[in-house]
């Protein structure tokens, strides 16, 4: 009995570490001189409430493009750009629109073993977001359109430089199941961004987030994948400092839960859509709480297509 335990011990070992991986799958890493394209139009909304009172309510259209070149079979490099496209902020009948480019971002991946080596597929990275541009905040009051999201009501902009460590660790354990947990941490850098509101350039200070996240797919056709994923983010203390004085705000945690699937129309063109809801803490100023954030929540829809060449 020991014997036949042992014997098939090692067959489902040696069947998960030879399961081939491929495009499209989440473990899927370039291999060298591999080259790949990935576009996505989302259509999102993200709510806060202010103070208990101002509910403000940001909608629109973001748009992503990012390009990944192997460098070797285990290690890849990329470069990200996200444009804003006629995203509005609004409180009742009050609006005004974000439109225009936000800075890029560039990063690497080096996989350090895989499946068929060590039994899992294990990654680490590192993405920084450069600031290129002076940025500016729209507002309410007066009424003046921005390049950028207020930080204090969106997750999707920072003006700040930035820089993430990330490790991820995965498996595809057979032709259809598959998963892969992540852990990063990502400092952002003292910056700057004009505010239309108070005519003011402010300063948002150095912070530091932490996340975790995991994610499976199952694959019921070689063609089509489904996938549900979840991650965590713990956003750091940050002030923003205006006119001369800074208002220093809590930590908070924001959970992002998403639902995707992915059509292979060829063997190097994948069509994807996505549905992805988040749910935010609330979080307000260190010293006294007069100024306060809750029910936050966002909700949004991609859809996109990775080409590989």
């Amino acid at each position: 009995m020991k014997k036949f335990l042992a014997i098939a011990a090692i067959l489902i070992m040696t069947s998960a570490q030879a399961e081939a991986i491929k495009f499209g799958d989440l473990n899927y890493f370039l291999k060298e001189g591999q080259k790949n394209i990935s576009a996505a139009a989302i259509v999102g909304e993200e709510n806060t409430r202010q103070n208990k009172t101002t509910d403000l309510i940001i909608n629109g259209y973001f748009f992503q493009a990012d390009f990944a070149y192997a460098l070797t079979d285990k290690l890849n490099a990329f470069a990200g750009l996200n444009y804003l496209y006629r995203v509005e902020t609004k409180d009742g009948g009050v609006n005004y629109n974000t439109d225009g480019l936000q800075n890029p971002k560039f990063g690497v991946n080096y996989r350090v073993f895989n499946q068929n080596e060590m039994g899992q597929n294990f990654d680490i990275g590192a993405v920084a977001h450069v600031k290129l541009m002076e940025q500016e905040v729209g507002s309410l009051s007066p009424n003046s359109n921005g390049t950028i999201l207020d930080p204090l009501l969106s997750n999707k902009t920072d003006p700040r430089n930035s820089l993430e460590l990330n490790a991820r660790l995965g498996n595809k354990w057979n032709e259809a199941n598959e998963y892969y947990l992540l852990a990063g941490i990502v400092h952002h850098f003292s910056g700057t961004y004009d505010d239309s509101a108070s005519n003011e350039n402010n300063t948002l200070d150095a912070s530091t987030d932490l996340k975790i996240g995991a994610q499976y797919q199952y694959a019921p056709l070689d063609e089509f994948m489904m996938s549900l994923g979840a991650m965590g983010t713990r956003y750091g203390v940050s002030g923003i400092k205006s006119a001369g004085s800074t208002t220093t705000y809590t930590s908070h945690f924001d959970v992002e839960v998403s639902f995707s699937a992915k059509y292979l129309v060829t063997d190097s063109l994948m069509a994807k859509f996505s549905l992805i809801q988040d749910n935010r803490d609330y979080f307000s100023d260190e010293d006294n709480g007069s100024v306060m954030f809750d029910k936050r929540r966002a909700f949004a829809y991609a859809a996109g297509i990775d080409y590989l060449f």
